[in-house]
């Protein structure tokens, strides 16, 4: 089984790496965390004190530097309905979860490359700017502030995981790159923020449980543990409700 989720897996990456899909990505990632970080050294006071460390824009910008990942997911997933290359795959790989777990782990890698194209640039753009300033930034050298700023990095990368499950699990299941970027920004823009905005008038707080929004707490709140397994609830359900879907779907009739 797991040499079979690699060969699937290495088709992928043979897919997504190649420069005119894997530079732009990786480049565009980068540049919006370095223009986050650079904003953000700018404006805050004692930028170098910032308890997150360099990465402490991340924070911020992490969420909208998911979405891009989420929609690159899903797109490699609707291209294979576009062109039809399903069948080919089928025949090259006929288990079709470890088909899918492949593809998936190939993107899953792709997301792991964004984090960190986003978190280097990010990192040295907010130090240049900070030290530039001529800020101190002692904080960020001493053992809890390495500390700070690698944890930080860690949940980064685990939320453009997530953002790249969700976004897999919608193309397979919409099959149309519209519809499944349309319908996740849909949700997690204007969906989860109703739905939060209904619970706070009662009293309750759903940011922890609702998909885009656990995510997104995940990476960039200070109480993350509960937003934390939310998270891996919701990518698990959803793909492998996607690789139910999937089966149904090209069952013989």
């Amino acid at each position: 089984m797991l040499t079979d989720i690699h060969r699937a897996m290495h088709s992928e990456l043979v897919k997504i790496t190649r420069p005119r899909l894997l530079v732009p990505f990786l480049l565009s990632t980068a540049l919006l965390a370095a223009l986050a970080a650079g904003g953000w050294a700018t404006v805050v006071d004692a930028p170098g004190q910032a308890p997150g460390g360099p990465l402490q824009p991340m924070r911020v910008a992490a969420p909208f530097i998911g979405l891009l990942v989420m929609g690159v997911s899903a797109n490699s997933f609707c291209d294979e309905y576009r062109e039809g290359t399903w069948k080919v795959l089928l025949i090259r790989h006929p288990r079709q979860p470890t088909l899918l777990l492949g593809k998936l782990s190939g993107l899953l890698a792709l997301a792991a490359a964004a984090a960190l194209a986003g978190c280097t640039a990010s990192g040295l753009t907010a130090w240049s700017v900070v030290t530039a300033q001529g800020e101190p930034t002692a904080t960020w050298a001493s053992a809890a502030g390495i500390g700070s700023t690698a944890g930080t990095a860690l949940r980064v990368t685990a939320g453009f995981l997530a953002y790249a499950t969700i976004g897999s699990a919608a193309g397979l299941v919409l099959r149309s790159a519209a519809a499944a970027l349309g319908s996740l920004l849909g949700w997690i823009l204007i969906g989860e923020s109703a739905l939060n905005a209904i619970a706070a008038t009662r009293g309750l707080d759903l940011a922890d449980w609702l998909p885009g929004s656990a995510v997104t707490r995940f990476m960039g709140g200070t109480d993350w543990q509960p937003s934390a397994a939310a998270t891996a609830l919701w990518c698990t359900l959803l793909f492998a409700g996607a690789v139910c879907h999937f089966r149904w779907a090209a069952r013989p009739a």
